[in-house]
């Protein structure tokens, strides 16, 4: 009987260590895995690089470079989608540990001004925070900050993880910069008055005293011919959302639209700005 009970153990492990292995063997994820994923990473899995289809995705992904990789970052959406289902603890942190080497990666081999990397940085950082990592979450959002002074969820989600953290003096500190480049974010005035902030909020970055926010930061013009047509990305599969819709989300993007008043040097396409006023929160 104890050989059995040992025999049907030793079974039960090896079944677990293979379907871990299956499991990082189809980082393309099964059909309905993918069916989770953003469009993007369907066009890319196709491994086509002339349709028109592809063109479109290569052009808004800013070039060859990025979108010669970006499957990487499609890699470590099926593995965050399977952490999410994973029946066991181990599991979870497994998966999410796999999802961390292709966040590695694709923002290593990416063009170092990819519009993108704002964003991942941010996904980065919320899985250290899930693998009870949040010293390297704060250093990613700072990361973030860095790139695209004016991206709102790397300003929430520091906020958030140094209030965790019992870093108050920090967080008021971070709602502070953020309301000097997103002084009309409802999100970053709460924080900034729960964390002590006084009236009037910080002066928006550059302002000198007396100038109106015209003088600062005139109408943006509207985008070109092309950049209205643009096929939209989804930048994020559908998870838990963070931040209202209301809230104004920015990031960089060379070449992909011009300098036009708005809070960053390099931003997307608008079509794609306001798609991430939906997908990514």
């Amino acid at each position: 009987m104890n050989m059995l009970i040992r025999s049907f153990v030793v079974g039960l492990a090896l079944c677990v260590v293979a379907t871990s292995a299956c499991a990082q063997q189809n980082p393309e994820g099964t059909p309905a895995e993918k069916a989770l994923l953003p469009k993007f990473c369907i066009v890319r899995f196709k491994d086509d690089k002339q349709s028109a289809e592809a063109q479109a995705v290569i052009g808004q992904l800013g070039g060859w470079e990025n979108f010669l990789s970006i499957h990487h970052y499609c890699y470590a959406q099926v593995f965050l989608n399977r952490a999410g289902k994973a029946s066991n603890l181990r599991d979870a942190e497994h998966q999410r540990q796999l999802a961390v080497k292709e966040y590695g990666y694709i923002l290593r081999a990416a063009r170092p001004d990819f519009w993108m990397r704002s964003q991942m940085y941010v996904e980065l950082g919320r899985i250290h925070v899930q693998l009870r990592q949040p010293e390297k979450a704060v250093v990613l959002f700072k990361s973030a900050i860095a790139f695209t002074p004016a991206y709102l969820p790397a300003y929430l989600a520091l906020i958030s993880q140094l209030r965790q953290m019992g870093n108050r003096s920090g967080a008021l500190e971070a709602a502070s910069a953020g309301l000097q480049h997103l002084s009309g974010s409802k999100a970053l005035k709460k924080a900034y008055l729960d964390l002590g902030g006084k009236k009037p909020f910080p002066e928006p970055a550059g302002r000198v005293s007396g100038e109106s926010e015209k003088e600062v930061a005139p109408e943006a013009e509207k985008p070109s011919g092309a950049e209205q047509t643009a096929l939209p990305l989804e930048l994020s599969p559908n998870r838990p959302q963070e931040e209202s819709k209301d809230e104004s989300v920015h990031s960089s993007s060379e070449g992909a639209a011009p300098f036009d008043g708005r809070n960053c040097r390099f931003c997307p396409p608008a079509d794609i700005e306001e798609r991430w006023r939906e997908t990514f929160k």
